[in-house]
Order: structure tokens, then sequence, then C-alpha cells
């Protein structure tokens, strides 16, 4: 059985004029520059009833975050095929080193998460 979005027909969009006060429309664009999302997609989750849920982190340190999760990630990986090839020697220093980075990322979020 198919769930619901499956189900759902793709119908053609539907351009639209809006006049907004100015204040308005800035407010509009500042909440977009904001999450990293157009005008439109957030109108548009507004008009679908959905939540604007509030971003941790603007664009330009998500990217920062994941760039620096994609390496966390990539040492974590290295670590593991060490340790499953048989590769015991200074394995220790390894694990230090991932928790270091580990460290820096928690410093990071709790930093633009109580700024």
């Amino acid at each position: 059985m198919k769930n619901s979005k499956q189900l759902e027909l793709k119908l053609p969009s539907v351009q639209i004029c809006l006049k907004l006060k100015p204040s308005l429309h800035d407010k509009l664009k500042k909440i977009s520059t904001q999450r990293g999302e157009s005008v439109q997609k957030v109108i548009t989750t507004l008009a679908e009833g959905k939540e604007l849920k509030p971003q941790l982190l603007d664009p330009e340190n998500n990217k920062k975050c994941l760039t620096e999760l994609k390496r966390i990630g990539n040492n974590v990986n290295q670590i593991a095929r060490k340790v499953n090839s048989g590769y015991q020697k200074d394995w220790h220093t390894s694990i230090q080193f991932l928790s270091t980075e580990l460290k820096k990322i928690t410093e990071l979020l709790t930093y633009h998460v109580a700024s």
C-alpha cells in the first residue's frame, strides 16, 4: 500500500501576485534570509498550515557545522577501519583526537544556540 504522499497528484503550479505593505515584505525577506529559504518557500509553508520551526543556526554556520561533521565522520570511519583490520597500536590517540573534534562541535553548537 502506498503512503498518502505517493497518492497525492502533482498539480501544476499557479503563479500569484501579492501586494504587501513594505514593512511586511521586509519582515518576510528577513525571515527567509535567516532561514536560508526563499520568500516563496516561507509563504508556502505558512499557507500549508505548517509551523516555521526555529532554526538553531543561520545558513552560513549550518554549512560550517556540516563540513565539521563530515570531517568527524571521516575520522570515525578511519578509526573503525583500523580497529576492524586488527590494527591496535596507538588507537587511543585516534580516539582522543576524535573526542577533541567532538568537543569543538559541541562548543560551536552551544555558542550558536545560546546566542
